[in-house]
């Protein structure tokens, strides 16, 4: 023990516990594998954020009239697309000053600050919209998962 150590450390070194410093190589988001298949298409995405929007995109380039038909769903006071970001925040515009969204298209955006059942219910409207069934025609392979905590752990 030296006086350049803080209480803490000294605490951490007398009772064996680990330096409080994260280990670099752990990430605190949640990336790795997505897989995901959207009408009998098998794709994977890196992140939540890349599946959810991946999938916006495509039922998107399906029909040209989904965006519009979705920016009228919202849920908890937030739309789902909206052609601005003040838009997406019905309930909270001050949130749009703070980037919690990402542009889905040239004139389309999309909130991500999202929980992953917030994620899931929100594909789960996106396919209401697209005339289309969750489950079946947009398959989350990695939503057992979600269920424990770690989709890491998933082969």
């Amino acid at each position: 023990m030296t006086f350049d150590q803080s209480p803490n450390d000294i605490l951490r070194k007398v009772f064996g516990l680990p330096d409080a410093a994260p280990d670099p190589s752990e990430s605190t988001r949640r990336t790795g594998r997505f897989p995901y298949t959207l009408l009998g298409e098998e794709t994977e995405g890196t992140s939540l954020k890349e599946v959810y929007m991946s999938c916006l995109r495509k039922l998107a380039a399906r029909d040209p009239r989904f965006l519009k038909r979705l920016s009228k769903k919202a849920t908890r006071g937030r739309r789902i697309v909206a052609r601005t970001p003040d838009a997406l925040y019905i309930s909270t515009p001050e949130l749009s000053r703070k980037n919690l969204h990402s542009r889905l298209t040239g004139e389309w955006w999309v909130d991500t600050n999202l929980s992953r059942p917030m994620y899931a219910r929100r594909l789960e409207i996106a396919c209401e919209v697209a005339g289309l069934h969750y489950g079946v025609d947009l398959v989350l392979d990695f939503a057992i998962a979600w269920e424990h905590g770690d989709v890491r752990k998933r082969p």
